[in-house]
Protein backbone atom coordinates (compact mmCIF):
# COMPACT_ATOMS: atom_id res chain seq x y z
CA UNK A 1 0.00 0.00 0.00
CA UNK A 2 0.93 3.87 -0.71
CA UNK A 3 2.59 5.20 2.36
CA UNK A 4 0.22 8.05 3.45
CA UNK A 5 2.74 9.77 5.60
CA UNK A 6 4.86 10.47 1.84
CA UNK A 7 2.08 10.82 -1.15
CA UNK A 8 3.58 10.65 -4.41
CA UNK A 9 0.72 11.59 -6.62
CA UNK A 10 0.39 15.49 -7.26
CA UNK A 11 2.34 18.39 -6.61
CA UNK A 12 3.83 18.35 -3.12
CA UNK A 13 7.00 20.71 -3.15
CA UNK A 14 7.19 22.95 0.10
CA UNK A 15 5.67 25.88 -1.97
CA UNK A 16 2.22 24.27 -2.47
CA UNK A 17 2.11 23.58 1.00
CA UNK A 18 2.95 26.77 1.70
CA UNK A 19 0.36 27.99 -0.77
CA UNK A 20 -2.36 25.82 0.91
CA UNK A 21 -1.73 27.18 4.22
CA UNK A 22 -2.20 30.59 3.05
CA UNK A 23 -5.23 29.87 1.14
CA UNK A 24 -6.81 28.30 4.56
CA UNK A 25 -5.33 30.94 6.30
CA UNK A 26 -6.95 33.81 3.97
CA UNK A 27 -10.55 31.67 3.61
CA UNK A 28 -10.67 31.40 7.29
CA UNK A 29 -9.94 35.03 7.99
CA UNK A 30 -12.95 36.47 5.42
CA UNK A 31 -15.29 33.50 6.74
CA UNK A 32 -14.63 34.73 10.40
CA UNK A 33 -16.65 37.74 9.59
CA UNK A 34 -19.96 35.61 8.71
CA UNK A 35 -18.98 33.36 11.28
CA UNK A 36 -19.01 35.99 13.72
CA UNK A 37 -22.47 37.71 12.53
CA UNK A 38 -24.20 34.39 12.63
CA UNK A 39 -22.68 33.07 15.64
CA UNK A 40 -23.78 36.47 17.03
CA UNK A 41 -27.48 36.13 15.26
CA UNK A 42 -27.70 32.81 16.84
CA UNK A 43 -26.79 33.10 20.54
CA UNK A 44 -29.47 36.62 20.22
CA UNK A 45 -32.18 33.92 19.62
CA UNK A 46 -31.38 31.61 22.02
CA UNK A 47 -33.29 31.77 25.62
CA UNK A 48 -30.86 30.80 27.60
CA UNK A 49 -26.97 29.92 28.31
CA UNK A 50 -27.76 26.42 27.03
CA UNK A 51 -29.47 27.34 24.05
CA UNK A 52 -26.43 29.79 23.87
CA UNK A 53 -23.89 26.61 23.83
CA UNK A 54 -26.04 24.48 21.35
CA UNK A 55 -26.14 27.98 18.92
CA UNK A 56 -22.17 28.12 19.01
CA UNK A 57 -21.84 24.35 17.99
CA UNK A 58 -24.06 25.32 14.87
CA UNK A 59 -21.35 27.74 14.00
CA UNK A 60 -18.98 26.34 14.64
CA UNK A 61 -20.00 22.87 12.78
CA UNK A 62 -20.94 25.78 10.04
CA UNK A 63 -17.23 27.17 10.04
CA UNK A 64 -15.76 23.62 9.81
CA UNK A 65 -17.46 22.60 6.66
CA UNK A 66 -16.19 26.48 4.95
CA UNK A 67 -12.58 24.83 6.01
CA UNK A 68 -13.46 21.40 4.74
CA UNK A 69 -14.09 22.99 1.43
CA UNK A 70 -10.82 24.91 1.68
CA UNK A 71 -8.92 21.52 1.48
CA UNK A 72 -10.91 19.89 -1.22
CA UNK A 73 -10.11 22.95 -3.32
CA UNK A 74 -6.64 23.09 -2.24
CA UNK A 75 -6.32 19.18 -2.67
CA UNK A 76 -7.74 19.87 -6.10
CA UNK A 77 -6.16 22.97 -7.71
CA UNK A 78 -2.98 23.64 -5.24
CA UNK A 79 -1.64 19.63 -4.95
CA UNK A 80 -3.84 18.44 -7.80
CA UNK A 81 -4.32 15.33 -6.21
CA UNK A 82 -7.59 13.74 -4.81
CA UNK A 83 -9.01 15.01 -1.88
CA UNK A 84 -8.68 11.58 -0.38
CA UNK A 85 -4.97 11.58 -0.25
CA UNK A 86 -5.54 13.66 2.57
CA UNK A 87 -7.35 11.24 4.11
CA UNK A 88 -5.95 7.79 3.69
CA UNK A 89 -3.63 5.73 1.43
CA UNK A 90 -5.98 3.48 0.63
CA UNK A 91 -8.30 3.63 -2.85
CA UNK A 92 -11.51 4.74 -1.24
CA UNK A 93 -12.29 5.55 2.61
CA UNK A 94 -12.52 2.46 5.08
CA UNK A 95 -15.34 2.94 7.29
CA UNK A 96 -15.07 -0.23 8.92
CA UNK A 97 -11.98 1.65 10.70
CA UNK A 98 -14.09 4.60 11.57
CA UNK A 99 -16.61 2.43 13.07
CA UNK A 100 -14.13 -0.03 14.51
CA UNK A 101 -12.84 3.24 16.39
CA UNK A 102 -15.83 4.68 17.35
CA UNK A 103 -16.06 1.18 19.08
CA UNK A 104 -13.32 0.67 20.77
CA UNK A 105 -13.46 3.87 22.19
CA UNK A 106 -16.77 3.96 23.57
CA UNK A 107 -15.94 0.82 25.15
CA UNK A 108 -12.98 2.21 26.98
CA UNK A 109 -14.99 5.05 27.89
CA UNK A 110 -17.41 3.21 29.29
CA UNK A 111 -15.40 0.83 31.33
CA UNK A 112 -12.94 3.50 32.53
CA UNK A 113 -15.76 6.28 33.74
CA UNK A 114 -17.77 3.34 35.02
CA UNK A 115 -14.46 2.61 37.55
CA UNK A 116 -13.65 6.41 38.02
CA UNK A 117 -17.73 6.73 39.30
CA UNK A 118 -17.06 3.25 41.59
CA UNK A 119 -14.02 4.65 43.57
CA UNK A 120 -14.01 8.32 43.46
CA UNK A 121 -18.17 8.94 43.34
CA UNK A 122 -17.92 12.32 44.85
CA UNK A 123 -16.08 13.41 41.43
CA UNK A 124 -19.52 12.86 39.80
CA UNK A 125 -22.95 15.22 40.11
CA UNK A 126 -25.43 14.09 38.63
CA UNK A 127 -27.43 16.96 36.73
CA UNK A 128 -31.00 17.11 36.46
CA UNK A 129 -30.93 17.42 32.47
CA UNK A 130 -33.93 19.01 30.70
CA UNK A 131 -34.76 16.53 28.00
CA UNK A 132 -36.12 19.19 25.81
CA UNK A 133 -33.07 20.84 25.89
CA UNK A 134 -30.21 17.40 26.14
CA UNK A 135 -32.30 16.23 22.92
CA UNK A 136 -31.91 19.72 21.18
CA UNK A 137 -27.70 19.44 22.05
CA UNK A 138 -28.15 15.70 21.35
CA UNK A 139 -28.59 15.69 17.59
CA UNK A 140 -27.03 18.61 16.88
CA UNK A 141 -23.76 17.79 18.35
CA UNK A 142 -24.38 14.14 16.35
CA UNK A 143 -24.53 16.37 13.14
CA UNK A 144 -21.76 19.15 13.68
CA UNK A 145 -18.97 17.21 16.31
CA UNK A 146 -17.97 14.75 13.70
CA UNK A 147 -17.75 17.27 11.31
CA UNK A 148 -15.33 19.67 13.70
CA UNK A 149 -13.57 16.24 14.87
CA UNK A 150 -12.76 15.84 10.71
CA UNK A 151 -11.57 19.13 10.25
CA UNK A 152 -9.23 18.54 12.97
CA UNK A 153 -7.76 15.42 12.01
CA UNK A 154 -7.44 16.15 8.16
CA UNK A 155 -5.35 19.07 8.76
CA UNK A 156 -3.34 17.72 11.96
CA UNK A 157 -2.74 14.62 10.75
CA UNK A 158 -3.59 14.63 6.76
CA UNK A 159 -2.53 18.33 5.09
CA UNK A 160 0.32 18.99 8.03
CA UNK A 161 1.24 15.14 9.02
CA UNK A 162 1.94 14.96 5.35
CA UNK A 163 4.05 18.43 4.83
CA UNK A 164 6.32 17.64 7.87
CA UNK A 165 6.73 14.31 6.42
CA UNK A 166 8.46 15.66 3.64
CA UNK A 167 11.49 16.71 6.23
CA UNK A 168 11.97 13.69 7.85
CA UNK A 169 12.15 10.04 6.56
CA UNK A 170 11.08 8.43 9.87
CA UNK A 171 7.71 8.79 10.69
CA UNK A 172 8.72 8.84 14.32
CA UNK A 173 10.13 12.74 13.96
CA UNK A 174 6.79 13.52 11.98
CA UNK A 175 4.58 11.78 14.52
CA UNK A 176 6.26 14.01 17.64
CA UNK A 177 6.59 17.42 15.75
CA UNK A 178 2.72 16.98 14.48
CA UNK A 179 1.26 16.00 17.89
CA UNK A 180 3.48 18.96 19.86
CA UNK A 181 1.49 21.52 17.16
CA UNK A 182 -1.33 19.43 18.00
CA UNK A 183 -0.86 19.57 21.55
CA UNK A 184 -0.26 23.12 21.37
CA UNK A 185 -3.23 24.04 19.48
CA UNK A 186 -5.38 22.69 22.53
CA UNK A 187 -3.31 24.98 25.00
CA UNK A 188 -6.21 28.09 24.78
CA UNK A 189 -8.97 25.51 25.89
CA UNK A 190 -10.53 26.33 28.95
CA UNK A 191 -10.20 22.38 29.90
CA UNK A 192 -6.56 23.94 30.62
CA UNK A 193 -7.46 26.07 34.05
CA UNK A 194 -7.97 22.37 35.74
CA UNK A 195 -3.99 21.90 35.72
CA UNK A 196 -1.60 23.34 33.05
CA UNK A 197 0.81 20.77 33.40
CA UNK A 198 -1.47 17.25 33.28
CA UNK A 199 -3.97 18.28 30.78
CA UNK A 200 -1.70 19.97 29.08
CA UNK A 201 0.82 16.57 28.28
CA UNK A 202 -2.33 14.67 27.83
CA UNK A 203 -2.64 16.69 24.56
CA UNK A 204 0.58 16.10 23.86
CA UNK A 205 1.02 12.66 24.66
CA UNK A 206 -2.12 12.32 22.66
CA UNK A 207 -2.00 13.91 19.73
CA UNK A 208 1.45 11.78 19.35
CA UNK A 209 -0.59 8.98 20.08
CA UNK A 210 -3.06 9.64 17.03
CA UNK A 211 -0.43 10.22 14.62
CA UNK A 212 1.18 6.86 15.67
CA UNK A 213 -2.40 5.00 14.88
CA UNK A 214 -2.56 6.89 11.47
CA UNK A 215 0.96 5.71 10.51
CA UNK A 216 -0.64 1.74 11.40
CA UNK A 217 -3.20 2.16 9.75
CA UNK A 218 -2.19 4.27 6.54
CA UNK A 219 -5.19 6.87 7.05
CA UNK A 220 -7.02 9.38 9.33
CA UNK A 221 -10.05 6.39 9.33
CA UNK A 222 -9.26 4.94 12.78
CA UNK A 223 -8.26 8.26 14.47
CA UNK A 224 -11.76 10.17 13.13
CA UNK A 225 -13.98 7.15 14.64
CA UNK A 226 -11.86 7.39 17.89
CA UNK A 227 -11.97 11.19 17.93
CA UNK A 228 -15.68 11.64 17.15
CA UNK A 229 -17.12 8.82 19.60
CA UNK A 230 -14.79 10.93 22.24
CA UNK A 231 -16.22 13.75 21.80
CA UNK A 232 -19.82 12.99 21.54
CA UNK A 233 -19.96 10.54 24.67
CA UNK A 234 -18.09 13.20 26.81
CA UNK A 235 -20.44 15.80 25.71
CA UNK A 236 -23.07 14.08 26.15
CA UNK A 237 -22.76 12.22 29.75
CA UNK A 238 -19.43 13.66 31.18
CA UNK A 239 -18.64 17.61 31.48
CA UNK A 240 -16.43 19.08 33.52
CA UNK A 241 -17.31 22.89 34.42
CA UNK A 242 -14.19 24.37 32.49
CA UNK A 243 -15.02 22.57 29.53
CA UNK A 244 -17.03 25.70 28.02
CA UNK A 245 -19.96 24.01 26.62
CA UNK A 246 -21.89 24.30 30.03
CA UNK A 247 -22.53 21.28 32.55
CA UNK A 248 -26.84 21.73 32.28
CA UNK A 249 -26.14 20.15 28.44
CA UNK A 250 -24.26 16.52 30.19
CA UNK A 251 -25.93 13.85 32.43
CA UNK A 252 -23.31 14.20 34.71
CA UNK A 253 -20.36 17.23 35.77
CA UNK A 254 -17.19 15.98 36.98
CA UNK A 255 -15.53 17.74 39.60
CA UNK A 256 -11.56 17.77 39.04
CA UNK A 257 -9.05 15.70 40.57
CA UNK A 258 -5.97 14.31 39.45
CA UNK A 259 -6.53 10.84 40.05
CA UNK A 260 -9.96 11.08 38.04
CA UNK A 261 -8.36 12.54 35.25
CA UNK A 262 -5.53 10.17 35.04
CA UNK A 263 -7.96 7.02 35.18
CA UNK A 264 -10.24 8.22 32.71
CA UNK A 265 -8.32 10.27 30.24
CA UNK A 266 -4.86 8.13 29.78
CA UNK A 267 -7.16 4.34 31.27
CA UNK A 268 -9.54 4.96 28.12
CA UNK A 269 -6.99 5.87 25.32
CA UNK A 270 -4.72 3.52 26.60
CA UNK A 271 -7.39 0.46 26.52
CA UNK A 272 -8.44 1.42 22.64
CA UNK A 273 -4.77 1.13 21.48
CA UNK A 274 -3.94 -1.63 23.06
CA UNK A 275 -7.44 -3.38 21.79
CA UNK A 276 -6.12 -1.76 18.05
CA UNK A 277 -3.14 -3.71 18.73
CA UNK A 278 -3.85 -7.21 19.72
CA UNK A 279 -6.71 -6.38 16.54
CA UNK A 280 -4.11 -5.55 14.26
CA UNK A 281 -1.82 -9.04 15.17
CA UNK A 282 -4.44 -11.16 14.62
CA UNK A 283 -6.09 -9.93 11.31
CA UNK A 284 -3.09 -8.57 9.90
CA UNK A 285 -3.24 -6.48 6.82
CA UNK A 286 -6.86 -7.34 6.22
CA UNK A 287 -7.69 -5.24 8.71
CA UNK A 288 -6.40 -2.65 6.90
CA UNK A 289 -7.61 -3.19 3.13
Amino acid sequence: MIDFFHPHVGRNKHRHYILTLFFIIFILFVGSFGFVLLDDLLKGAAKNSSYQAIAELISIGIYSLLTILTLFIAANWIHKRPFRTFITAAPKFRWKLTFLGAGLVSASIIFTFSIAMLFTPENFIFNPVSIRVFLSFFFIAILTIPIFAFVEDIFFRGFLLQWVGKFFKRPLFTIIITGIIFGSAHFANPEMDMNPVVVGLGYLLFGMLYGYTVQITNGIEFVFGVHTANNLLLAFFFSYEENGMGTDLSVWTMEYSNATFLITLFGMNLLWYVALLVIAKKRGSALFE
